[in-house]
This record gives structure tokens, C-alpha cells and sequence, in this order.
């Protein structure tokens, strides 16, 4: 067993993380590897950053989207004068 997860591994554990907690050894790997990659620190906060958008987008409701619509092509109307 290797202690030190390449970044593929890393990139997988990171995406696994998102959905489920990760076991004891696994996070232990991880934290590592976070600390000396900082390749790895950038994916895992543009996948955090990715995944809080998206429980954003999935969260809003129709009538929410429905102003998020028209506040979009309000903004892009206004930028065009």
C-alpha cells in the first residue's frame, strides 16, 4: 500500500469526498498529499467551488430560475445601450 496517493488517485478521492465520507485512511492520504501538492489544492477547490454551484442551480426553484432569467437578459440589454 503506498502512503502517498498520486494526484490521479487524489482527483478521484477528491470527487469521491464531494459525495460520501472518505475513511479514515483515505483522508489521511489525502491531507498529505494536500499539503505538499499544490496542483492537487487548486483541482480540490475548484471542484469545491464547482459543486457548491451546482447545489446552487439545483436548489433554486422554477420561480427562482425564472428571475434569474430575466435579471440576466435585463443586465445584458443594459450593457448593450
Amino acid at each position: 500500500m503506498k502512503l502517498m496517493p498520486s494526484c490521479e488517485e487524489v482527483s478521484r478521492l477528491l470527487s469521491k469526498a464531494l459525495d460520501e465520507p472518505l475513511g479514515l485512511l483515505d483522508r489521511g492520504m489525502l491531507q498529505v498529499h494536500l499539503s505538499m501538492c499544490g496542483s492537487c489544492r487548486n483541482v480540490d477547490a475548484q471542484l469545491r467551488e464547482l459543486h457548491g454551484m451546482a447545489q446552487d442551480l439545483f436548489a433554486a426553484g422554477p420561480a427562482d430560475d425564472a428571475h434569474a432569467h430575466r435579471a440576466r437578459a435585463s443586465h445584458r440589454s443594459a450593457r448593450r445601450e
